[in-house]
């Protein structure tokens, strides 16, 4: 394979990775928005912790996704 092919199947693995990690992030806000009383503050929060993410980019990745 060349270096070039297996660059790009990595980087579609990268792509790939990336949006199955963003609909878990959604899916877990939203369950977490139904099953719990966690305030807007708490669900970044725990989000934030078990993706390492910032607070704002796991806004960003919810309003993406709403659309």
């Amino acid at each position: 394979m060349s270096s070039s092919k297996h660059f790009r199947i990595n980087k579609l693995h990268e792509k790939i990775d990336i949006a199955v990690r963003n609909a878990e992030i959604c899916t877990i806000w939203h369950t977490l928005g139904l099953a719990t009383e966690m305030s807007y503050k708490e669900k970044l929060s725990f989000l934030s912790n078990e993706y390492h993410l910032s607070n704002s980019r796991i806004e960003d990745i919810i309003q993406e996704n709403e659309l």
